[in-house]
């Protein structure tokens, strides 16, 4: 029985990884085509187009969409979904208003950037709540496909749009690659859309006040943390100058592309395993120790590379324009490593109804991106930054993982 779970787990693994290496070979193909087509300017407006609508999805949601894939029955499950799809687009466009109030007096947010923002609030909330939705179902296929079209798309549509306006060729192909996601998951889902209509208010409310854990605690932990780590990018875009932003953007790209390309796969579906056996009570710390020692074994040679090896690779690979950012990746590493390694664990407080340790963590992780911000920013020195993070994030990740086990094992006796 244990061979058969552990079979089916790997199976739908590989489903979601093949989907993700298809997906992540263009990007890998594409990236040097467009780091010599844009620069660290146009990636930069990239990085902060981004920084904004991460912040925003971290609690558009209300984090309804992890309880998606935590309940058990499918008409609570589309209860979430019509609760999460009226919060995010209630909070589009609340956000896009008071963003198109703020451009009157900065000149930094114009009426393309904010529309195009508003378009990509909606689509990418949508997106997350379908795939945590198929997550549930098991409907890894589905996520797979999704994903193959939206990197595609933003490629394609990033090279044909540099041609029209440089300045807004990468977030509008950024945009139109998660609109395309949305439409063929929205397709897989078509079926089920009557069925979500059908959801009464008097069925709606009940299964809020069941899961207000997810709305009390994982939403502002959510925030929090995509905060402490979007915040750097808006620090850098205020107080440094473009090119260093923009290197910035793209040493982290580099450096957390293991855990999108095989990290990812093995969290979205890992969540569902730990969640099913929780339930079951057969959840143990060896189920973490497991996946730990997997991705321990494939991720030290490609970081060890990055680590040892950053700049010249950069430099071969993307240009010599961003040399910079290989130096950055190179100590960057360092953090993606254990990011990568704990990846699919990340989910643990979340199973076990221990939502409060992420919030703890996320405040925690913000207090200590924003000291070591002001304190680099006084020294005009980046890499003062980059040294500090690396290993407060190293010691936060580490601190994080023996508290859930130590949690789980106190659980268990």
């Amino acid at each position: 029985m244990f061979k058969l779970r552990e079979n089916i787990f790997f199976k739908n693994v590989s489903v979601l990884f093949l989907g993700t290496v298809i997906s992540q070979a263009i990007n890998i193909g594409g990236l040097p085509i467009l780091s010599r087509m844009y620069g660290t300017a146009e990636f930069s407006t990239l990085a902060i187009f981004m920084a904004m609508g991460l912040i925003v999805l971290s609690f558009s949601t209300l984090k309804l969409d992890y309880a998606i894939v935590r309940s058990e029955m499918l008409e609570e499950r589309l209860a979430l979904i019509r609760a999460a799809f009226l919060s995010v687009l209630l909070v589009a466009i609340v956000v896009s208003v008071g963003l198109l109030g703020w451009s009157w007096w900065s000149t930094q947010l114009g009426f393309s950037f904010v529309s195009t923002l508003f378009i990509f609030f909606i689509a990418n909330g949508g997106n997350q709540i379908l795939i945590y939705f198929f997550n549930s179902e098991k409907k890894y296929k589905h996520i797979a496909t999704a994903r193959i079209l939206s990197t595609a798309a933003n490629l394609i549509f990033a090279i044909v749009l540099f041609y029209w306006s440089p300045q807004l060729g990468l977030i509008v192909a950024l945009t139109l690659a998660n609109v395309f996601s949305f439409i063929s998951l929205f397709y897989f889902f078509r079926k089920k859309i009557k069925a979500v209509f059908a959801i009464s208010n008097s069925r709606l409310l009940p299964t809020l006040r069941k899961n207000a854990a997810f709305i009390k605690f994982s939403t502002p932990a959510s925030f929090l943390d995509i905060l402490s780590y979007q915040v750097v990018i808006i620090f850098l875009a205020k107080y440094f100058s473009e090119e260093i932003t923009g290197s910035f953007f793209m040493a982290m790209r580099i450096v957390l592309l293991p855990t999108a390309l095989v990290g990812n796969a093995i969290s979205q579906v890992f969540y569902k395993d730990i969640s099913d056996k929780f339930f079951k009570n057969t959840l143990a710390a060896v189920d973490f120790w497991k996946i730990w020692k997997i991705l321990i074994g494939l991720g030290i040679i490609p970081f060890a590379l990055l680590t040892f090896y950053g700049k010249e690779i950069f430099g071969f690979v993307l240009g010599e324009e961003w040399m910079m950012a290989g130096e950055m990746a190179a100590i960057l590493a360092i953090t993606g490593f254990f990011i990568f390694v704990s990846s699919p664990t990340s989910t643990g407080f979340v199973v076990m109804n221990q939502q409060k340790y992420n919030l703890l963590n996320s405040s925690i992780r913000l207090m200590y991106t924003i000291v070591f911000l002001m304190w680099s920013a006084a020294k005009n020195d980046i890499f003062f930054f980059l040294w500090n993070y690396a290993i407060a994030e190293f010691l936060m990740i580490i601190a994080y993982n023996w508290v859930m086990i130590r949690l789980l094992n106190k659980r268990l006796t």
